[in-house]
C-alpha cells in the first residue's frame, strides 16, 4: 500500500478521535428567559396627573422616576430628567434636572407647564429619564403629558 493511501485513510480516523474526546458534557444550562438580566437596575416612569388645563398661571405635575435593583428599591441612585420634546420647564426653570432617589427608589421633580396664553393648541410634552450610571447598559423611560387649553 503506497504511503498516500495509507495516509488519506487514517485522516478520518483521526478525526473522529479527535472529536470524540471534545466533547464531555452531559447536560447544558439553558437561562431562565424570565430573569436575571445582565443589569438589575430598572426604572419606571409616571406623572401625576399626566393632562393639564393650561389657565393664566403655570400649572404643575409631580414626575416620579422608581428604580429598583434586582426588584427591590434602590436609594442613592441619580436619575436624570429631561424635557424631550414640547413647551414647559422643571421647577429650577431648567430643561433637564436630576434628583436622587430615597429610600423606597423614588426620585421625584415638579414639572411646570407653559401658561394658556403661551401656547395656542393642545399639545403633548414628552419627558425623558435615565439612570445615571457606569455600565453601557442604560436605561431611558418616556412619559407624556397633555396639555390642554382651557
Amino acid at each position: 500500500m503506497s504511503r498516500k493511501k495509507i495516509f488519506i485513510s487514517l485522516v478520518p480516523i483521526v478525526i473522529l478521535v479527535l472529536l470524540a474526546g471534545s466533547c464531555k458534557r452531559q447536560d447544558v444550562t439553558q437561562p431562565d428567559p424570565f430573569g436575571p438580566g445582565t443589569t438589575h437596575l430598572a426604572i419606571d416612569l409616571e406623572a401625576y396627573p399626566n393632562v393639564l388645563y393650561m389657565t393664566s398661571s403655570r400649572q404643575q405635575a409631580e414626575v416620579r422616576a422608581t428604580v429598583k435593583l434586582g426588584g427591590k428599591p434602590a436609594p442613592g441612585e441619580v436619575v436624570y430628567f429631561t424635557v424631550d420634546s414640547g413647551p414647559g420647564e422643571f421647577s429650577d426653570y431648567k430643561d433637564r434636572t436630576s434628583a436622587t432617589t430615597d429610600q423606597n427608589g423614588v426620585a421625584a421633580v415638579t414639572y411646570l407647564s407653559p401658561t394658556g396664553g403661551e401656547i395656542n393648541r393642545d399639545t403633548y410634552v414628552t419627558i425623558k429619564a435615565q439612570i445615571q450610571t457606569a455600565s453601557p447598559d442604560y436605561q431611558i423611560r418616556y412619559v407624556d403629558i397633555r396639555l390642554l387649553r382651557h
